[in-house]
């Protein structure tokens, strides 16, 4: 029994749960035997028993599981790390969450330790030997090819075919070392799934659900958030992102499992991309949880916010998205952050709090000076006092609104540690001693049954599970219809965008730009005419800063004019698919919904069995076909017209200039003529050295253009490629899953039915002693028993959730 359980009440409630699901797992022991038919192939209650037994485990050790899944990109590790005020995950803009880690937060920790398994172990060494196997077998040169995409993973590559010894050992200490591996153990993870290594060598398949890295590490507080009496450890949980092509399959059964396994869920969302199709992924795979367990045991956190812009939805309106999305019943477990905010001032602050040396010269204080000092940051990091970068990183702590997600959902966690441990144990306890009771009445009847009414309604079953697949089959038309209609309308509405945004960037060049330019350069508004040349459709400058600042307003307003154009497509897109998506469902509905009828009156007029099917909606888990932002890879507008500017300083004018005044300046003859001129030109008042001398920049509006509108052509592909693929694979994948549940479901009372007829076929004194077992649990002595435990279990319950509350 945990050594943190000094808390009189909850040490007493802590013996007593333990006690009660000794006695569950007991009494689930002998149901494994006495109800098991000797022709049983599967042990439903020996399951029920190993659950049980490791809800034991949690309760002693009174560890608190909360898993983190989010899709890819959307900054799980960094949240993770501005938790734990240190860099102990690794994160990337790629993916890199591959392997689910454990992240145990407790206080009286020295270091950080990371802890691997034997068995994780030898799984990686396996999986080594098997890369290197591949590349003798294909070459360096074509694996290479093969992760083209990856191009981070070559040096790795490299590395394996040399025979490094990447210190994969059963405990590694110290961030920087935690770090290191576990960003190898994810890229061999990924190796192994683009070079397709057999599945008895990929580490995602050798390892159990129970064979994770696990960390144990202290964790900073701020003066904020100071250290706060608590009984038990919370343990993170670091899911992958399964959105990654080529792993999203294998990722999604390891993030729906560890999601089973966790007392708490947190999603974390991309405040960029909340409507994005990997978002929809995860938010399914969470509705799964929550229908089985609580609202209550969601907590929910919108990360990224520090990319808000002007027009954007704000806070409540984002808070409302979300808990509409999820259909929650308030915005209480809702947060917005800034996880890179966060964690470059908590790991600055960390370190600053560790040491009274000048501390301006490691990675933290240059992460906080990129946060705090966009431009310019090197030159105020050299001025920098110690004092001030402090101030600095406590400010952006406060921007980055993590502080009020610590305290009203980390914190508050913390000291429900205990408590909820013990509650999702006796919670479990319940629904297994319910199942139970309900199956053994259930095969009771089976069993009770003539032989030839089981094999009529095994028929029957069989009959509807057909039914069901012909139902699939006749709208398989109405599917492809559909689709055919999402993907018109999708191109429609890009090509009426690529219009209209191409418009709006004529009359932003041809009129406003100019008036831009008046307003922003006040100082040239008596001599506007001198800089610009309406016959080239350029404008020209004296400076290169004046230029560049000129660009960048450019490239202001082009991005702008995307943006909402895109938005409003968008928008526009999503009604018109929404509709299409509803009367699809409305047809799976209508037609699915006569064959559970069928089924469900069957059970109950025969059997007396009442069964109620939890089927997905199709519309519940459609995945949007649009993504309502366009990053800018690569260049920014401004970086790129940057770019362009520079190329033209650096190319022919000024080129040209500096060989005029070359020549000049080295010939006799062309200085003589130079100075004749320069006078001529004196008595106009026109300042020839001035004109020659002098570089001249020049902003071509008419190349700008072209540049943004094949940028634009390209990013338009892209989202019409994604949206094909979309409606293709995503949208087909959802309707396997609805029919695949209902199969499920009819499929298990077959099985049921099936294995009743087989138990009737028993000797009889066998069969004698089964049913006996079965009248036990479903009405006679054991069914008392599993009373006086549902309502101990009760009473228990009733005891932890003060705990809770207070």
């Amino acid at each position: 029994m945990t050594s943190q359980a000094s808390n009189p009440n909850v040490q007493d409630l802590q013996r007593q749960v333990i006690a009660l699901l000794q006695e569950v797992s007991t009494l689930m022991g002998r149901a494994s035997k006495e109800l098991k038919s000797e022709d049983s192939s599967e042990n439903k209650y020996q399951i029920y028993q190993q659950e049980i037994e490791k809800e034991i485990g949690t309760v002693t050790d009174l560890k608190l599981r909360m898993a983190i899944a989010a899709p890819m990109n959307a900054g799980k590790s960094k949240i993770i790390n501005a938790i734990i005020g240190q860099e102990l995950l690794p994160s990337s803009a790629t993916a890199m969450t591959t392997l689910p880690t454990e992240i145990v937060l407790k206080e009286n920790a020295a270091e950080p330790i990371l802890k691997l398994s034997p068995r994780i172990c030898e799984a990686f060494k396996t999986a080594l030997d098997a890369i290197r196997k591949e590349i003798e077998q294909q070459g360096m040169e074509e694996v290479l090819k093969h992760t083209g995409e990856y191009p981070h993973l070559a040096s790795l590559l490299q590395e394996i075919h040399s025979d490094t010894d990447f210190g994969i050992s059963e405990e590694i200490s110290g961030s920087k070392n935690i770090n290191n591996i576990l960003t190898e153990l994810n890229h061999i993870i990924r190796l192994c799934n683009i070079l397709a290594v057999s599945q008895d060598q990929d580490p995602l398949q050798l390892l159990n659900d129970n064979d994770i890295p696990s960390i144990e590490t202290p964790f900073f507080r701020t003066q904020q958030n100071q250290q706060l009496e608590k009984l038990g450890n919370l343990v993170i949980v670091d899911t992958p992102g399964p959105s990654e092509a080529g792993v999203s399959e294998k990722l999604e059964i390891v993030v729906s499992k560890q999601l089973k396994r966790s007392q708490l869920v947190l999603l974390v969302l991309n405040f960029t991309e909340l409507r994005a199709e990997a978002a929809e992924k995860i938010k399914a795979e969470v509705q799964k949880v929550i229908r089985t367990s609580s609202q209550e045991n969601l907590y929910v956190l919108v990360n990224k916010i520090d990319q808000r812009r002007p027009g954007d939805i704000d806070t409540e309106m984002v808070k409302e998205f979300v808990a509409n999305n999820l259909k929650l019943a308030n915005t209480d477990r809702v947060f917005e952050v800034s996880a890179r905010q966060a964690f470059c001032a908590k790991d600055f602050l960390r370190q600053s709090s560790l040491s009274s040396q000048d501390i301006k010269d490691p990675e933290a204080a240059e992460a906080l000076a990129r946060e705090v000092w966009p431009v310019n940051w090197e030159d105020e990091l050299k001025e920098a006092t110690v004092d001030k970068l402090q101030k600095r990183a406590v400010s952006l702590w406060e921007v980055s609104k993590f502080e009020s997600f610590l305290e009203k959902a980390i914190n508050v966690i913390l000291r429900q540690v205990a408590p909820r441990c013990m509650e999702f144990a006796l919670n479990r306890c319940l629904i297994h001693l319910d199942d139970l009771c309900n199956n053994a009445k259930n095969d009771l009847t089976y069993i009770n049954s003539n032989a030839e009414k089981l094999q009529q309604a095994i028929k029957d079953l069989n009959k509807e599970l057909l039914s069901l697949t012909a139902c699939r089959q006749n709208l398989d038309k109405e599917v492809a219809q559909t689709k055919k209609q999402i993907k018109e309308t999708v191109n429609a509405n890009l090509e009426n965008l690529k219009k209209d945004v191409k418009n709006e960037l004529d009359t932003l060049l041809k009129k406003y730009v100019l008036d831009s330019a008046i307003k922003v350069f006040s100082n040239l508004r008596d001599n506007i005419s001198n800089f610009f040349n309406r016959d080239k459709d350029e404008f020209e400058f004296d400076s290169k800063q004046d230029a560049k600042l000129f660009a960048e307003q450019i490239a202001a307003s082009a991005k702008q004019i995307i943006e909402r154009q895109l938005d409003v497509a968008c928008k526009e897109t999503d009604t018109q698919t929404e509709g299409r998506i509803q009367k699809l469902s409305e047809s799976l509905d209508n037609e699915t919904k006569p064959i559970i009828e069928r089924a469900q009156d069957r059970l109950k007029r025969d059997f007396d069995v009442i069964f109620k099917p939890d089927i997905l909606k199709l519309v519940d888990i459609y995945i949007e076909v649009n993504t309502p932002d366009i990053e800018f890879i690569g260049y920014g507008l401004s970086d790129l017209l940057t770019a362009v500017l520079e190329g033209v300083f650096d190319g022919l004018l000024v080129q040209f200039a500096a060989r005029l005044v070359a020549m000049v300046a080295n010939s006799p003859i062309l200085s003589a003529i130079y100075g004749a001129v320069s006078t001529f030109f004196g008595w106009l008042r026109v300042d020839l050295d001035k004109r020659v001398y002098k570089e001249r920049y020049t902003v071509n509006i008419i190349f700008f253009k072209g540049e943004i509108v094949k940028f634009f052509d390209n990013k338009v592909e892209e989202i019409q490629e994604q949206s094909h693929r979309l409606i293709e694979q995503s949208l087909e994948q959802q309707i396997k899953r609805y029919f695949d549940d209902l199969d499920s479901i009819l499929g298990d009372y077959r099985k049921d039915l099936e294995q009743s007829l087989k138990a009737q076929a028993l000797p009889l004194e066998t069969l004698k002693e089964l049913k006996q077992a079965l009248e036990s649990f479903s009405v006679g002595k054991d069914k008392l028993q599993v009373d006086k435990l549902k309502e101990k279990a009760n009473e228990l319950l009733s005891q932890a959730k003060p705990l809770i509350a207070r």
